[in-house]
Parts: structure tokens; sequence; C-alpha cells
């Protein structure tokens, strides 16, 4: 579910940071949006997913880390497609979520299999390095994960954000999409209820 927006405008909806990530790329009434398009819209999604970032130490945006957090999640979105398709993942963009992974000290590798390999080192890290590793290994855990097979894409109208399917009841990325799908079947009903009363009465 949805907790809460950031100044940016993306919705940050707390299944996973890999996908609160994917997600910073929306589509508002069907026009897409970036989320994190310059230096302000990065420091204040950091901000706001700083709580779920582990022990990685967020330190000041500076100039081109937003290249570099777009590049990630342009390689994020394109595994969570497959998965969420049943599409092989792309070996390419494995090796670059890999290569994110291993900025930190202590990473975890996806393999096309979808298992992993864990390596350590009594070391800390900190800075955009440490949030690009940390966002890489949420992504890495999800794919490789139970949570895999719970991968969906928002069934609203003019929504394509991604969530967990984590209720057999979960149609939608947040209550509000669900609201208004709900409000849209309802006057859609009422509609062809008043169109089947004219033509009878005619």
């Amino acid at each position: 579910m949805k907790t809460g927006d950031y100044s940016g405008g993306a919705p940050v909806i707390g299944d996973s940071l890999a996908l609160d990530l994917v997600n910073t790329l929306y589509t508002p009434r069907g026009h897409l949006r970036d989320g994190i398009a310059s230096d302000a819209d990065l420091a204040g999604w950091l901000e706001a997913v700083r709580p779920r970032l582990g022990s990685a130490r967020v330190g000041a945006v500076a100039t081109g880390d937003v290249n570099r957090f777009h590049d990630l999640r342009g390689t994020i979105r394109s595994l969570v497609e497959s998965m969420s398709s049943g599409r092989p993942l792309d070996s390419a963009s494995v090796a670059q979520v890999n290569a994110a992974s291993r900025l930190a000290p202590s990473w975890t590798e996806l393999r096309l299999d979808a298992e992993t390999v864990e390596r350590t080192s009594a070391s800390d890290t900190e800075g955009v390095d440490a949030t690009l590793a940390s966002l890489a290994r949420d992504a890495i855990d999800l794919l490789s994960g139970d949570k895999a097979a719970m991968l969906r894409t928002c069934e609203a109208h003019n929504c394509s954000l991604f969530f967990l399917k984590d209720h057999r009841r979960r149609e939608w990325c947040s209550a509000s999409c669900g609201a208004r799908v709900r409000s849209a079947r309802a006057y859609a009903r009422r509609t062809a209820a008043v169109e089947a009363g004219d033509a009878h009465s005619a």
C-alpha cells in the first residue's frame, strides 16, 4: 500500500526498495513523469526511503548521481518486467545489477537460474555507492526469493506501477487505485443500466 509521497511526486508504496526506485518513473493521468529528474528530486526520494536503507549512510547528492540512479532503475525495471511476465532474465541486466551490488564490501549476486551467492567482508561503506548497492541487493532478493511470484503491474487505468501481490484479493498498487477502478466499474454499470432502460422504453 502507499506509505506516502515525497516532494518529487512519485509514489512510495513501500513493498520493496527496488520497486520504489522503478516506480519513480510513473504515469499520473496517463502522462509519463520522472520522479527523480533532478538532484533535488533524488535527494527528496532518498530522504523518503532512508529508514529502509539499512546501514547504508546516504550522503549529499552530487553531479552525475541522478544518471547513476537512472541507469540502475532501468536495469531493475527490465529485470522486473521480465520476471513478472515470465520471460528469461537478460544476462546484461543481471550483470549490471550484480555490478551495482558489488559497490559494497558485502554483496549478493543474482544468477540466471535465480539462485544467489553471498560474499562478505567486515568493512563499512557510505554515500551513493552504498545506496546503489542497497537498492541492487533489494532487487536481487526480490528476483531470487519467494516474492518474485508476487510481482504484479497495477491494473488501474493509467497506472504503470509495480507492486507485490501480498494478499489474494489485492489487484492494485494502492487503495486509491482500487477506489478508482471500483468507481469506474460502478459508473459503467449505471450507464449500461440507463442505456438499457432507454432502449426498452423506446
